[in-house]
């Protein structure tokens, strides 16, 4: 029956499209498309990575700039922009002539103790609002000042000094950079040294152990700029001088190390 046929061919047409439709997309109706792992690869590469810390050279060529602009008067926002917040890692190098004997008044120095079975070190901070590149900071919420001064700044590596060969008189080191942390009133206590050094004893088994080669203060943290914006503060004009210059930090760490092998003596966290 030719109605019927036609009937039947129509039914058929409409279940195949129907069918058709229903199947997944894709190469094949069991196939579905992942996810490209390039896709991940991709977003992991273009994360942005973490600046490396300052080091003691990379902090002394950041001075050497502050102090040229401000004897200069130039204009380094933008410089002092890109510092603030920076971490830092500086290493400070000090009792490379051997313990102090009898005078032990410097900021940093080692002794050694009884029968020259330990050493005994110290680091006290010795930057306060007190000294002459704070004495005019314009904000009066400053409470306290404390850092260090930095060893023979000129050394943009934490060594010793060479050895003379003749006879040489012990200066000290003239206070020309420094790095402190400042205190507001509202800031807690507890984070204060408040004229307490840092100070450690370690045991030795034989005096072959004492350090012969100095030892190192590590201070690490990060830049924080003082009021007014300036990360770096100079004073002094620079005209038959070179500036006194003090960076403002939140301090993180601070360690004492063997120059040897970076082995910790002893240290202090926040």
């Amino acid at each position: 029956m030719p109605f019927m046929r036609k009937s039947w061919g129509i039914l058929f047409a409409v279940a195949a499209l129907a069918a058709a439709g229903c199947k997944p997309s894709g190469p094949s109706g069991n196939e579905t498309t992942a996810p490209s792992p390039a896709n991940d690869t991709n977003v992991v590469e273009t994360l942005p990575k973490p600046e490396p810390a300052l080091d003691r050279a990379a902090f002394l060529e950041a001075v050497t700039a502050a102090a040229s602009a401000h004897t200069s008067g130039a204009d380094v926002r933008r410089a002092h922009s890109a510092l603030d917040g920076r971490r830092f890692a500086i290493q400070l190098r000090f009792g490379c002539d051997g313990p102090a004997t009898a005078d032990r008044t410097a900021a940093l120095h080692w002794t050694v103790g009884p029968g020259e079975t330990s050493i005994e070190v110290f680091a006290k901070p010795d930057l306060s609002l007190a000294d002459e590149p704070l004495k005019s900071i314009p904000d009066q919420t400053i409470e306290a000042v404390e850092g260090f001064w930095i060893p023979r700044p000129w050394e943009t590596s934490a060594a010793c000094p060479a050895a003379s060969g003749s006879a040489e008189t012990a200066l000290p080191t003239p206070q020309l950079v420094g790095i402190a942390q400042y205190f507001t009133a509202e800031d807690s206590r507890l984070g204060r040294r408040s004229g307490r050094p840092y100070e450690a004893t370690r045991k030795i088994a034989s005096p072959a152990e004492l350090p012969g080669s100095g030892l190192i203060l590590l201070l690490e943290g990060r830049f924080e700029a003082w009021p007014g914006g300036d990360v770096i503060r100079c004073t002094g004009s620079g005209r038959n001088r070179q500036p006194a210059c003090v960076a403002s930090a939140h301090l993180d760490r601070a360690a004492f190390l063997r120059p040897e092998d970076a082995s910790v003596i002893a240290e202090w966290r926040e």
